[in-house]
């Protein structure tokens, strides 16, 4: 009664008299209420000896084993929590509470699996509980983003049954939009976030971040300005906060009445995720970077929770042992198969695989999706030298790849879908790099070095990024259409006719100026940019825009938006999403690509030049929009169609438009190929470039890393 009233330091005697009971049930049980308040005080080893004193005490009480694996957790000591957690369930497998709590640590490591099917069996004893419908609707989430997109009609219907017993439950009417928008509906998640911010007060900056997000996405630009200004203002109070405030308590009010309360102590990331900051041309670089580097700070933390089991089950040596003097590179990804960063990617293994300097290693942290991709990593490798650790918890991920002696992990996800960074920031490697799905900064400390190039990351642009640079000679990007994809171009020459216009329901006169990109990528400015030089081309010939019908939900606003432009309905022209291999030869139709200025297309420029597209780009400071830059640098004789301000944009177009000529002939340039197919010299350089990182690694614990410039190879 004394501790549920308030009064510990009363409760602490009581307890402490009745702990010398000679009744040793009495006894064990007061010794663990003491406990409990000792662990409410701070006072966690002494928490520690009072529930280990109970246990011996009482071995049959399953409830003290329980609220000690809770301390242990909190403390990090991941491996004696669990076993104390399954000693319990043996002991009392019929009680939610341990159930529960035990789930909830296995999602904190990364053990989406388990924690789900504890959180079924509590549910089970415990029906109506909002809170266990919550959190297996996270569990359901992260497994489907993981592996597995049929769980997230799982996590809506545990989202909405939480709703529907609270509906105000803090958290869950986010989580339903988001798992609707990874559904693919927009306009229930755009609801259910509209209804989050009334129901839980206008000032939810993780909502409202959302909803801004998913207007860009669909491309909803009415009081764009308005919407973005308000998120900026956001983001910028709450980098402010994040980067001075020691969490003390006076500060505390006024964080709450500005949506900065949610960053307490814990350091939490801010309200937008690191690639959506990325998209917004109007946010600075340097914000860009700081929201990466919140996030990457909240990944560290919660590294924590397990980083004390993992150093203790390995053998870490700052550098392993060169076996045969080869480097071992180990390569993490969420996209090794269908995917376009797979795509891009497909052809290095096979040529690592031939390579006296290099030792490859794959870490999947999806799985097989079955995929000719796939197949083609599985007959390029040893069976040992690919492992799918998709369902590890974090800590065992890590030490998994710290067993295989890598010398450079290299993180092709960094902050896209499907990305497990927690465990690069256990340091499996010692020399730890970030590469292609994600263009930019990771902001993270435990991230050494970034691959890019001197176009994609000019010296001007160095203070975008935490890493330091590696600088590949000619363009950063590998792929592998040459190889890959050489039975299109067949293709193409036999089957003509499959492969026109007309198949394709486009217009068969006039100029088809396409864009492959998402839709999101489209900002207002980038449209202006696109319906001047349209505009500009009707005033001497038809012409029309090409996009892709993705989404679908946005074709409508842009059809819109264009008209305002001056671009009628009958002008611009929307295809479906179909196959890489169909895609890739209609691409070709296409008589220019236009480029978005502020996030460029990446592989879709890689498959405009391939099939022969001229491309027009418009570099601007950060890395995701100079990307086309870099790639038409790599092919030399088209180098010419980099624009350097608006206006040389829409002359370039122009010029490509009144002359068939020179389309004509930049197409047989590019048609006969360039340093950019050239997969055996990019391997060739990377491999340098690795081994010149791993030098770089020895010298770091001299306290100097120096920016990497690699020479091309022969």
């Amino acid at each position: 009664m004394l501790m549920s009233a308030g009064f510990d330091e009363e409760a602490i005697q009581e307890y402490q008299v009745l702990a010398q009971s000679n009744d040793h049930e009495v006894a064990a049980n007061s010794i663990g209420q003491l406990a409990a308040l000792q662990n409410k005080k701070g006072e966690h080893g002494g928490a520690e000896q009072s529930y280990r004193k109970s246990i011996a005490m009482d071995p049959t009480n399953a409830q003290m084993r329980m609220n000690l694996a809770v301390i242990l957790a909190d403390q990090h000591r991941i491996k004696e929590s669990f076993a104390l957690f399954e000693e319990a369930i043996v002991m009392r497998p019929a009680d939610h509470l341990t159930l529960s709590n035990f789930g909830t640590v296995l999602h904190r490591t990364g053990e989406f699996e388990r924690s789900a099917q504890l959180y079924q069996r509590a549910l089970q004893l415990l029906p109506g509980s909002a809170n266990l419908h919550y959190n297996l609707g996270n569990s359901y989430m992260d497994i489907a983003i993981q592996k597995n997109y049929s769980l997230l009609r799982s996590a809506i219907q545990e989202y909405t049954e939480c709703l529907s017993i609270q509906v105000t439950y803090p958290g869950a009417m986010n989580n339903l939009g988001n798992a609707l928008k990874e559904s693919d509906r927009f306009r229930d998640a755009l609801r259910a976030w509209q209804t989050a911010l009334r129901l839980e007060g206008p000032r939810q900056p993780d909502v409202f971040s959302n909803l801004v997000h998913l207007r860009m996405f669909v491309c909803d630009w009415d009081n764009w300005k308005s919407r973005y200004s308000t998120l900026e203002g956001i983001l910028r109070k709450q980098l402010k906060w994040y980067e001075t405030s020691d969490g003390g308590e006076a500060e505390q009010k006024e964080k709450a009445e500005d949506g900065r309360a949610a960053m307490m102590s814990k350091k939490k990331s801010v309200s937008c995720q690191p690639f959506h900051a990325l998209l917004y041309a109007e946010l600075d670089g340097d914000v860009v970077l700081k929201v990466a580097q919140s996030f990457a700070h909240q990944v560290e933390f919660s590294a924590r929770h397990f980083r004390h089991f993992f150093e203790a089950a390995t053998r870490f040596d700052r550098f392993p042992a060169f076996n045969d003097n080869k480097i071992n590179v180990g390569y993490l990804s969420h996209d090794f198969g269908d995917h376009p960063t797979g795509h891009l990617f497909n052809g290095v293994p096979f040529l690592h695989q031939q390579s006296k300097r290099v030792r490859a290693f794959y870490f999947s942290l999806s799985g097989s999706d079955g995929s000719r991709y796939w197949k083609r990593l599985q007959r390029s490798t040893t069976s040992d030298q690919i492992a799918d650790v998709t369902s590890l918890p974090f800590e065992e991920a890590a030490s998994l790849i710290n067993m295989r002696g890598i010398h450079v992990l290299v993180d092709l996800d960094v902050w896209m879908k499907g990305r497990r960074p927690e465990i690069l920031a256990l340091r499996p490697s010692p020399v730890q790099v970030v590469y292609l799905g994600y263009p930019g900064s990771s902001g993270a400390a435990y991230i050494d070095f970034l691959v890019s190039d001197k176009i994609v990351s000019p010296p001007e642009a160095r203070a975008l990024y935490s890493e330091h640079l590696v600088l590949l000679p000619g363009t950063y990007q590998v792929n592998d259409y040459k190889v890959g994809f050489k039975h299109l171009k067949q293709s193409l020459m036999r089957e003509k006719e499959l492969h026109t216009r007309e198949f394709h329901e486009l217009p068969k006169k006039g100029l088809l100026l396409g864009n492959f990109n998402q839709l999101y990528k489209i900002d207002p400015d980038t449209l202006d940019l696109w319906s001047a030089a349209i505009r500009k081309i009707l005033s001497i010939a038809p012409a029309s825009l090409w996009l892709l019908r993705f989404p679908s939900i946005a074709t409508s606003r842009l059809i819109k938006e264009l008209k305002k432009r001056g671009i009628e309905r009958h002008q611009v022209h929307f295809s479906d999403r179909i196959s890489k291999d169909s895609h890739l030869l209609r691409v070709h139709m296409a008589d220019i690509f236009l480029d978005n200025h502020h996030v460029n297309a990446h592989t879709t420029a890689s498959e405009a030049i391939w099939a022969g597209v001229p491309l027009v780009t418009w570099p601007g400071v950060a890395m995701a929009s100079r990307v086309a830059a870099s790639l038409l640098m790599s092919t030399a004789t088209v180098s010419c169609l980099i624009a350097r301000t608006q206006e040389d944009f829409l002359e370039l177009v122009f010029a490509l438009a009144i002359s068939h000529h020179r389309r004509r002939a930049l197409r047989q340039s590019m048609m006969q190929g360039s340093d950019l197919f050239d997969t055996e010299r990019w391997v060739s350089s990377w491999e340098t470039s690795l081994r010149l990182m791993v030098t770089a690694g020895m010298y770091a614990e001299r306290g100097h890393v120096p920016h990497i410039v690699a020479r091309r190879s022969s």
